[in-house]
């Protein structure tokens, strides 16, 4: 029981930070548009979700196993896995790359 206890709240405090990390960051000196033009299409918006879907994945299968080597996620590609970290990525239709960095020196992300 202490066991399942200590996977959860190490899943749940890994989903958090994940959360925080990857959270579009506000900024309120910047001027609202006036007309709102779409910034990703709905293949971006998919592909963005496929690569935050993949990090978590990542993160859930490292509490099991210490490790992000060997865990397995579907709808992005997992690079350079190992013991301190992962590069996920998921292109778009319209060629958009989205990429998730952790390593070493934090949680880096592209798009």
């Amino acid at each position: 029981m202490d066991r399942h206890l200590f996977t959860l709240v190490g899943t749940a405090i890994a989903v958090t930070a994940l959360v925080v990390v990857l959270m579009p960051k506000a900024s309120a000196d910047k001027p609202k548009a006036k007309t709102h033009k779409p910034r990703f299409s709905k293949s971006d918006r998919a592909a963005k979700s496929a690569t935050l879907a993949a990090a978590l994945s990542l993160e859930t299968c490292y509490t099991d196993t210490m490790t992000y080597a060997g865990c397995k996620a579907s709808g992005a590609k997992i690079k350079d896995a190992s013991r301190e970290g992962y590069t996920v990525m998921a292109r778009s239709a319209s060629g958009h790359i989205f990429t998730i960095h952790k390593g070493r020196d934090g949680v880096s992300r592209s798009w």
